[in-house]
């Protein structure tokens, strides 16, 4: 187990998957979180979706539209072996940034990806 404590703080970053590949890599990230290897260092992954009301073969049904597809965004501390491990998850394509090397979401891109999806199910909290 990796209880490795340290002074920088968690931030977000985007992770581009594989087309519908989010949900794998969010439950791949999710068991690595559970199973505490990286505790303190990654957090928290979530795929951004949208409930939506959609007509099927003349039946009203409520749907998960995700708002990014093909991305899941991870909240963790950036060193070189949390940027392996999550790099080496099936699915993923790389990080978001330059050349693709991780660029951690500023506090605009979140608050601005909030406010456009108000109603989003699965929204970057700030400060969470």
């Amino acid at each position: 187990m990796k209880n490795i404590e340290t002074k920088e703080k968690p931030k977000w970053y985007a992770i581009q998957t594989l087309i519908n590949y989010e949900n794998k890599v969010k439950q791949k990230i999710d068991m690595i979180i559970q199973n505490g290897t990286y505790r303190n260092l990654i957090l928290r992954a979530e795929v951004p979706t949208q409930k939506e009301t959609v007509r099927q073969n003349g039946k009203i049904k409520e749907v998960e539209k995700k708002l990014l597809p093909s991305y899941v965004f991870v909240k963790m501390v950036m060193t070189r072996d949390t940027w392996y491990v999550i790099r080496n998850i099936k699915g993923v394509v790389g990080y978001v940034g330059p050349d693709r090397q991780p660029v951690p979401l500023s506090k605009a891109d979140i608050n601005l990806h909030q406010e456009r999806n108000g109603e989003c199910s699965n929204v970057l909290p700030v400060g969470v």
